[in-house]
């Protein structure tokens, strides 16, 4: 009798802990749980504008947005975004700028300079229609250390650039194709006068403009051409007409 007792009193015990470590698990399963959606409530989402996640951010889930690489910060002030200084040719007098790291050699700048010129509508040589009027066109040089007519056109472009003529010399460099290029004789076409520009290339203010391309290249982590910035949106490579649209829409539409 007492041998039976003694055993359904340790039953009731052991039912007693293992009740409460139930009850213990299931506590920290709906803690964990809750913590977990707290946090992702309030991690922010890589390459979105700020103000757009505040609002209806499935409608802004853009399937585009996979195929650039969104840079770690995209605050106004963030130091991944490239800066835009007086010095710098532009093309276009939209708002939102499209920022181009590139060189007068690369057949993929080539492609890049023609999509984004189709864009903005510049009537350089060859006129076309303008397509969007809220963006406009940055260069900034990045020549190849490898090729010495890198730096040589850059700096001939540059000086082009000192007389009004920089996107339409550098459109003719590509057209030369770069094979025994003839500078001034290429100004001399453009109607540049050519003992400012014979000056211009032995002088120091080019070469400069130049390499303070590359320095800020360098600064954000550029190491190919071309690099796009469309806002704080990095594209690598030629971009494509839709990829350029759709970061300036998104961007526009802030």
């Amino acid at each position: 009798m007492h041998s039976g007792n003694r055993r359904l009193s340790i039953a009731i015990i052991v039912l007693a802990f293992l009740s409460v470590g139930v009850l213990a698990f299931f506590r920290g399963a709906v803690g964990l749980i809750a913590v977990s959606g707290r946090q992702a409530a309030t991690l922010p989402v890589e390459g979105y504008v700020a103000s757009e996640l505040a609002s209806d951010t499935n409608s802004l889930r853009d399937p585009l947005i996979d195929l650039v690489e969104p840079v770690a910060a995209y605050h106004e002030d963030t130091a991944f975004k490239p800066t835009v200084l007086a010095a710098d040719p532009v093309l276009g007098e939209g708002e939102v700028s499209v920022v181009l790291f590139c060189d007068h050699v690369s057949k993929a700048c080539q492609e890049a300079v023609r999509v984004l010129r189709q864009l903005v509508g510049a009537r350089l040589i060859a006129p076309v229609q303008s397509d969007r009027s809220d963006m406009r066109v940055i260069w900034k040089d990045f020549p190849s250390p490898l090729i010495p007519q890198a730096r040589e056109a850059a700096a001939a472009a540059r000086c082009a650039q000192a007389q009004g003529k920089f996107w339409e010399y550098a459109e003719s460099l590509i057209i030369d194709q770069l094979s025994m290029i003839d500078y001034i004789g290429i100004a001399q076409s453009l109607g540049l006068e050519r003992e400012k520009f014979e000056a211009c290339l032995s002088a120091r203010e080019p070469v400069d403009l130049v390499n303070r391309g590359m320095e800020e290249a360098q600064e954000l982590e550029v190491d190919s051409v071309p690099t796009v910035f469309v806002g704080s949106f990095r594209i690598r490579g030629a971009p494509t007409r839709e990829e350029v649209e759709r970061l300036v829409s998104l961007i526009s539409n802030q």
